[in-house]
């Protein structure tokens, strides 16, 4: 059986409570208190959990799902929230399992079969990872998601040819996927190829991705070219003003190339 409710809804409430969390704590109240009215209605469970969940409170919000698989067995939706919830606290293996269920209930449902690849991921089972990332792909072509994934875990097991072609698949279906572009660099990174690597981090600086130019610089220091690399790391310390972590990395950077002390 398919899920009954709209799962997009689902994904739009449980951003706008883990961004906001007054308003996911609120959720959870008026949802405990329809849950007090109506005691067996396993969407208020679901609503709940999801508070729950965008709260990182994954054990109650399992719990809560946990319930709503038990009042309603057969919609995928409770197996897939509480999948996820899984993922959260670390337990890949009780994840895989929801997953599982839900592709069981749907076999066409390529988005179980891509969060069961994370899980697997996560669980470094790359091997599995990959076969539920290529699910997706033979059930729709052009599902870019799910060529990003897969790429990611062939970088893992050092198939850095077929990340690359994975990555360019996204690109030519489209070709403003900025995240596409530096995946790909950084795989042409690890087989040294920088001037490819440096094409990938250009095309994602014109598309606005400005963490690029730390990538950038590090394949500018690479290759010898260190002013063109100092330039790049000076460009981070002004837009990043604010990111400690990035200063401090494009500090180091400059001052082991030019030996000069930022400050």
């Amino acid at each position: 059986m398919k899920n009954s409710y709209n799962n997009r809804d689902f994904e739009d409430d449980w951003f706008r409570w883990f961004t906001d969390k007054a308003e996911g704590e609120k959720a959870i109240s008026d949802f405990t208190k329809l849950i007090e009215l109506n005691p067996n209605e396993a969407l208020y469970y679901i609503k709940r959990g999801l508070a729950y969940s965008a709260n990182s409170k994954y054990g109650k919000a399992t719990a809560d799902f946990s319930r709503a698989i038990k009042l309603n067995p057969h919609d995928t939706i409770g197996y897939y929230k509480r999948g996820w919830a899984s993922v959260g606290e670390g337990k890949y293996d009780r994840a895989i399992a929801d997953f599982t269920k839900v592709i069981e209930l749907n076999p066409g449902d390529a988005d179980t079969y891509q969060s069961r690849g994370f899980a697997y991921f996560c669980k470094h089972d790359h091997d599995k990872a990959i076969t539920d990332y290529t699910k997706p792909i033979e059930l729709n072509p052009n599902d870019a998601g799910a060529y990003q994934k897969r790429g990611f875990a062939y970088l893992e097991i050092g198939e850095n040819d077929k990340a690359i072609a994975d990555y360019t698949k996204p690109i030519e279906l489209n070709p403003g996927d900025t995240e596409a572009y530096m995946y790909r660099g950084f795989a042409y990174s690890l087989i040294r190829e920088h001037d490819k690597a440096i094409a990938d981090y250009n095309k994602a600086i014109e598309l606005g991705y400005d963490y690029a130019y730390l990538f950038r610089g590090e394949e500018q220091a690479t290759k010898g070219e260190n002013h063109k690399a100092i330039a790049d790391y000076e460009k981070v310390l002004n837009l990043f003003p604010d990111d400690p972590g990035l200063i401090e990395d494009a500090t180091k950077a400059i001052r082991e190339l030019d030996g000069k002390s930022v400050q």
